[in-house]
């Protein structure tokens, strides 16, 4: 079996909103809010093909396109910040015929999979929630509170210095048991809340949350 996937396009903005307060009376003078909102688009559209083991009649070599949106916007006020994001996920011409009637071959392929987890549909579409939290930073740095839907990836509660383990704990460490699935298109968030406790060299992480995954596109990459 080969499998190619093509990032076809990738865009990511982030854009600072400032608010304008009312000119201050008697002075004609506007002032501007130290807590801006930030807001964040980001768009991952990619092309997959899947060259399947030979399963005649079936079909052994196919492409799909997914695609994924989220919006969002963020505000950090004093020790207190928060985040709305909503999310789109999208699969585009999904193969009808690649999931096998032989039960031993079953489906061929992500494409199979995605179609057959969908009610038999070639092009799922789905909304959702994405992330809303608030978090309140205490005590020194690293030390918060955070209550709401979030992501959650364990292995990046701390922020090394050295290029070198930074790089290792990103792709090497984090995601080992519990991460938001951002390789595939149908991505997880949590309930819940997380407590983070810094002190020195150490960092204490205290989570409780259930699964949020979405309705629609939830099949997962496992490659």
């Amino acid at each position: 079996m080969v499998f190619v996937r093509f990032m076809a396009a990738m865009a990511f903005m982030s854009i600072g909103m400032t608010t304008m307060g009312q000119a201050a009376q008697g002075t004609g003078v506007s002032t501007v809010s130290s807590s801006p909102v930030g807001v964040t688009i980001y768009d991952r559209t990619r092309l997959s093909v899947w060259q399947w083991f030979s399963a005649t009649p079936h079909e052994a070599v196919y492409p799909y396109v997914d695609s994924l949106v989220r919006i969002g916007i963020a505000q950090k006020i004093k020790r207190v910040d928060w985040q709305l994001e909503v999310s789109n996920s999208t699969e585009l011409a999904l193969p009808k015929y690649a999931v096998s009637s032989v039960t031993a071959q079953g489906q061929l392929g992500l494409g199979g999979t995605y179609y057959a987890s969908n009610t038999n549909n070639t092009y799922p579409v789905a909304a959702s929630f994405k992330q809303g939290f608030v978090r309140y930073r205490y005590g020194g740095a690293g030390s918060t509170v955070r209550l709401g839907r979030f992501e959650f990836i364990d292995g990046l509660e701390t922020q090394p210095k050295n290029p070198t383990i930074a790089w290792v704990q990103t792709n090497s460490i984090a995601q080992r048991l519990i991460g938001n699935f951002g390789f595939s298109n149908g991505q997880r968030s949590f309930d819940g809340a997380d407590v983070h406790y810094a002190k020195g060299t150490w960092e204490h992480v205290g989570s409780k949350g259930c699964n949020r995954e979405r309705e629609s596109t939830r099949a997962r990459d496992t490659q």
